[in-house]
């Protein structure tokens, strides 16, 4: 059987062809039409996204977007004229978090996430792309992530290895690090071999003083907000500014703290 849909006083308003009718929001109704999912807008019943995507939904990391699957790739339509700003051409699609902290051996960085672009990845190979879907660094790295402050930078990950460059893709730092991280969007902070160093936004290197290993293992348990008193073993749930996330107690950050639940 085929469904549709009449008002109160038996109008149809909706043609019976589709396959399935069901509440995507207040304002849209998803519709199965040859196992095909569209969009209609439910106050004028007038279809806003044709069904030809595997599956529609809302994320709420892309408050901006709608998530669309096709042939098990992933694109996003602008939630409020449903054009299609990312083809789904992607294995994934993450957001940049707003807010982040980093730790490698005991140095603890805190960086600016640019919410303007978002992680896209091809198998196991990620880029970045900005908010109308255009594509500003290719898909080719093993991880990335990009973040603000005097200039905005992009880590990015190469043979198991940390760089830094610019938007352009000019490289400052070659992918030569074991950790890299834009302390508060001023100071590059590097690690090689276990030797911390310091770079401004050039890559020069200049003078810090890092706070040592042995500092943060005395001061572990004042360094956050404990969630329980419960023993993880070698990690805990932690909080920091109110979001949450989970440290090692060697001072590893293991999930970013940039969560409002963890459980």
């Amino acid at each position: 059987g085929k469904y549709g849909m009449i008002d109160k006083r038996g109008k149809e308003v909706v043609r019976p062809i589709y396959d399935e009718i069901e509440w995507f929001s207040e304002s849209l109704l998803l519709v199965k039409f040859n196992n095909k999912y569209g969009l209609l807008n439910a106050n004028n019943f007038r279809e806003v996204v044709k069904p030809v995507y595997d599956e529609i939904k809302q994320s709420p990391f892309f408050e901006s977007f709608l998530v669309v699957k096709l042939s098990d790739k992933y694109g996003l339509l602008r939630a409020d004229n449903f054009k299609e700003v990312v083809k789904p051409k992607y294995s994934n699609i993450e957001k940049i978090w707003p807010r982040q902290f980093s730790m490698h051996e005991g140095f603890e960085c805190t960086e600016q996430g640019n919410e303007n672009f978002l992680k896209v990845y091809v198998g196991d190979k990620v880029g970045l792309i900005d908010t109308t879907g255009n594509e500003v660094i290719p898909v080719k790295y093993e991880d990335i992530n990009i973040v603000s402050g005097e200039k905005t930078l992009v880590k990015f990950k190469e043979n198991g290895k940390w760089g830094i460059m610019d938007l352009s893709g000019k490289v400052i730092l070659q992918a030569n690090y074991e950790w890299v991280c834009y302390n508060e969007g001023q100071v590059i902070f590097a690690v090689l071999d276990n030797k911390p160093y310091a770079f401004d936004t050039s890559g020069k290197e200049i003078q810090y003083e890092f706070k040592k290993e042995e500092e943060y293992s005395k001061n572990y348990e004042a360094q956050y907000e404990f969630e329980d008193k419960e023993d993880y073993g070698d990690f805990s749930i932690v909080s920091r500014a109110g979001k949450k996330g989970v440290v090692s107690k060697d001072g590893k950050v293991i999930i970013p703290i940039a969560y409002d639940e963890i459980r």
